[in-house]
């Protein structure tokens, strides 16, 4: 079967990267040929998604997959699917669509052209019932589905993984020098105006290491070495986890408090003092080498194997 595999990739964005790396091998292993399509651009095998000339293309597949987390609120979305791509018969399948927050009102603005869909898997952050959609059930963010990597023996180093705008950037160096380790910076976007390299700058002077991931393998290498890891990036607990170092997440975003969750952990507040976070750190660092993801694992080969099994029904 001929699948086109489009989403947000080819940004430089290491989670949705994962994310795509993780549904294509999937897709490949069930035999499928896979073409992909990022609505950011051309990028190296990835083919750019716009307009009606990629409407036609799209015509010639068995079937469109949208893999990733953010498809609910950021193109390429079920509404900008729908004005671009109206007249498409390929039956089209989103995944992990539902790792946002979703009122009733945002149910009912994509009511349309999700009742056209084949498939849904999805992932409600705030409502405990699943609401009317054809098709749903329990997502997960794809990113699980990285091989894990065995924690190295620890460094002394607090790798930071944050946004802009996060106010407990400003204690960094006061929580490194307390902690006796080194401070170290990692960005998921590595975009030149990404919002991770500004968040850089708000670090308050000090010699902090900059860690430059190449691809979406890089971060788990270089944070299995890490003695404690903080972020408020849901990629980046992931990450974390996966290396089997067990984070401290700190932000009231809903996906950071899903994460916290599949990790068994409480997400801290924005606004926490260098006590707090000292604390946190301490703590997590307890469980390096071993965090458990055989729950969430679980879940996602579930969830991936409900999407090969509607792929075998619409095609």
């Amino acid at each position: 079967m001929r699948i086109a595999l489009c989403g947000h990739y080819g940004s430089g964005n290491l989670g949705d990267e994962a994310q795509r790396q993780v549904i294509r091998e999937a897709l490949v292993s069930w035999g499928h040929e896979v073409t992909e399509y990022g609505i950011t651009g051309p990028a190296e095998g990835i083919r750019l998604l716009q307009g009606n000339e990629s409407a036609m293309e799209l015509e010639g597949y068995d079937a469109v997959v949208f893999g990733g987390g953010m498809v609910f609120l950021t193109q390429p979305s079920p509404i900008w699917f729908e004005r671009h791509f109206r007249e498409l018969s390929t039956p089209v399948h989103y995944f992990c669509v539902g790792t946002e927050t979703l009122s009733a009102d945002a149910i009912d603005l994509y009511k349309h052209p999700l009742e056209r869909a084949a498939s849904i898997v999805w992932r409600s952050t705030v409502h405990e019932s699943s609401p009317d959609l054809p098709g749903t059930s329990d997502g997960v963010d794809l990113a699980y589905g990285l091989p894990s990597v065995e924690p190295k023996d620890p460094e002394p180093l607090l790798v930071v993984i944050s946004g802009v705008g996060c106010p407990w950037l400003t204690h960094l160096p006061e929580v490194a020098t307390n902690l006796g380790v080194g401070l170290a910076f990692m960005p998921l976007c590595t975009h030149a105006n990404g919002s991770d390299l500004m968040a850089l700058a708000e670090i308050p002077a000090r010699s902090v290491e900059v860690l430059l991931p190449l691809s979406h393998r890089s971060p788990l290498l270089m944070l299995s070495t890490a003695k404690y890891v903080l972020t408020s990036r849901r990629h980046g607990a992931i990450f974390a986890a996966l290396a089997g170092v067990m984070p401290v997440i700190v932000g009231e975003h809903p996906r950071l408090k899903v994460v916290a969750e599949d990790l068994g952990e409480t997400a801290l507040p924005r606004e926490s003092s260098v006590e707090d976070i000292e604390v946190a750190l301490r703590m997590a660092s307890q469980h390096r080498g071993r965090v458990d993801l055989s729950v969430v694992k679980v879940r996602l080969a579930n969830a991936l194997e409900g999407l090969r099994a509607r792929l075998e029904v619409t095609c």
